[in-house]
């Protein structure tokens, strides 16, 4: 598997494995997709959805812009790159397994104050992984939120059907070329995402938020990725 297929599937592994164990661990609250969050805070504005604590859903959106705006301070200001930003994100995910183990294991209230404060360092970590992502990694496909990249994986499978079942005479090979190198990106991210959301799944039910420094290592991993390392030299 080449260095960047690695860091594509390891970094949406990530995403999709603290996105889904904080979501069952946090009584329905997204780190990961935090704009989530919004369609959450309506339900529970009802009492709708099976999970209460409406005012902890909406802090994690000026959780989520604090990280933003410090990530992008670090990166205009102190040059940070994103073997920099990675490892603070590991930090912050770190925190968030520990914390959680030791708050939460008995935790039965969603709207007790620990569940948000512990929420805070996921989501937080989260919004480092999109900002570096968006400004630093951008050879890469985005790996946070999933939406834009099925719908990217279903336009390159058209595109793909429509040429060799169609229209194979008709089509610039080399376009079919692109539409196959964006089809193999994407599908790696979604594969690497939907790895994590199982796995996360698991492990968060049988050992609790502790599962969560296997995502931390993970990034710590990616940190000493050859192809990262040069790509940050830049």
């Amino acid at each position: 598997m080449a260095n960047e297929t690695k860091i594509s599937f390891a970094l949406s592994f990530v995403s999709g494995f603290v996105d889904t164990a904080g979501f069952i661990a946090l009584f329905g609250l997204f780190t990961a997709h935090v704009t989530g969050n919004l369609v959450l805070a309506g339900a529970a504005f009802t009492g709708s959805g099976g999970h209460g604590n409406l005012l902890g859903k909406l802090l994690m959106l000026p959780v989520f812009v604090l990280g933003v705006v410090f990530a992008a301070y670090l990166i205009k200001y102190k040059k940070a790159n994103a073997l920099h930003l990675i490892v603070i994100q590991a930090c912050f995910i770190g925190f968030f397994a520990l914390a959680g183990a030791y708050t939460l294991h008995d935790q039965i209230n969603p709207a007790n104050a620990a569940v948000a404060a512990v929420a805070s360092f996921a989501v937080f970590g989260m919004a480092i992984q999109n900002i570096y992502m968006r400004k630093l990694l951008t050879i890469y496909t985005p790996n946070t939120v999933m939406t834009g990249n099925f719908t990217q994986f279903s336009s390159d499978i058209f595109n793909a059907s429509d040429y060799y079942l169609f229209k194979k005479n008709t089509r610039d090979p080399e376009e079919i070329k692109a539409v196959l190198s964006s089809l193999k990106k994407v599908s790696i991210v979604l594969t690497g995402f939907l790895a994590g959301c199982f796995l996360g799944a698991l492990l968060v039910k049988m050992i609790g938020l502790i599962c969560c420094l296997l995502p931390a290592l993970l990034l710590l991993w990616v940190k000493m990725q050859p192809g990262l390392i040069k790509l940050s030299k830049l």
